[in-house]
């Protein structure tokens, strides 16, 4: 399995390179062996809040 690990936002620092590491560390510990890619993007507030507002129907972000 894939890991790609983008950095959307500038609200916090971002270490894209160790991120990835751990993904990856992760995803062979719990056995992920499909194929494909597991795709991880830090995203803002802003655009948080839209894409809830968009697919939750409430209108704040949240820190998932």
């Amino acid at each position: 399995m894939r890991v790609r690990v983008t950095n959307a936002q500038t609200e916090a620092l971002v270490d894209v390179q160790r991120m990835a590491r751990f993904a990856s560390r992760a995803a062979i510990r719990l056995k992920l062996c499909a194929p494909g890619t597991l795709a991880i993007t830090f995203i803002g507030t802003r655009h948080m809040r839209r894409l809830n507002r968009q697919f939750c129907r409430h209108d704040w972000a949240t820190d998932v």
